[in-house]
């Protein structure tokens, strides 16, 4: 039986904890720009970023409410479609490659132009006349590479903190919305993850959210939040099959 139902919440830190809140529309279903609803009431909260839940899966869409408003409706609209028999046609993967990794990648090639390789992404400096796709596959290719080893984990995690990657930055990469503290604990319990399993794929996209910091810091008018959000859709959260 297909799903039909859609929710836009809004995950955020509340003073008992990451919590999903339901977002706040007014009377006519236009969306109340960060407003949520909690047990307390309605409360205004710009942090935190806005979820798509549906068939017990939870899609990242940012924290702007007009872009989630209009995702919202479209996914609604594509679930309509695939209830009556239809199918939806979704873009081809390369579009996912886009946005705050490409920008990522402008500063990354100002930097190789600059001095060459940075030390903290280790990676060799591209031809300067290959183009932008093939660079950008090659960035993605790299963070899927990231190593099984929970220890080498741990020092990503330790270079993007030394950065200022916090909390809520990860909560944003993670299949569970889990706090790095309690992760990197995890690691330090275990001697390898399973190939391509859920605390391998938050690996990798720390490493991709590292590799798009190639100054040390987040490009320019980026933060480390969009670079979560852009790392969770080039590698996608584990669903479980047939729950």
């Amino acid at each position: 039986m297909a799903h039909r139902k859609v929710q836009l919440y809004k995950y955020l830190l509340l003073e008992s904890g990451w919590r999903y809140c339901r977002a706040a529309f007014y009377e006519n279903n236009r969306i109340k720009p960060h407003v949520v609803s909690t047990p307390q009431g309605e409360v205004t909260a710009k942090g935190g970023q806005y979820y798509l839940g549906f068939a017990r899966k939870w899609e990242s869409i940012g924290n702007d409410p007009a872009e989630a408003h209009r995702l919202l409706l479209k996914k609604r609209g594509e679930l309509q479609v695939v209830a009556n028999g239809g199918s939806v046609v979704m873009p081809p993967q390369q579009s996912r490659v886009s946005g705050t990794l490409r920008s990522a990648l402008d500063a990354w090639l100002e930097e190789v132009r600059d001095s060459g390789k940075h030390q903290d992404t280790r990676v060799e400096p591209f031809p300067r006349c290959c183009n932008m796709s093939a660079i950008m596959e090659k960035l993605l290719s790299q963070a899927r590479n990231a190593s099984r080893d929970p220890t080498d984990c741990r020092r990503t995690i330790d270079r993007l903190r030394s950065m200022g990657f916090g909390e809520e930055a990860f909560a944003a990469l993670h299949q569970q919305h889990g706090r790095m503290s309690t992760f990197y604990g995890y690691c330090g319990g275990v001697q390898r993850f399973r190939e391509d399993d859920s605390n391998h794929r938050v690996h990798q996209r720390l490493k991709c959210v590292l590799l798009s910091c190639p100054d040390a810091k987040p490009p320019k008018g980026k933060s480390f939040q969009m670079l979560a959000e852009e790392a969770v859709k080039l590698i996608p959260f584990v669903h479980p099959q047939g729950r």
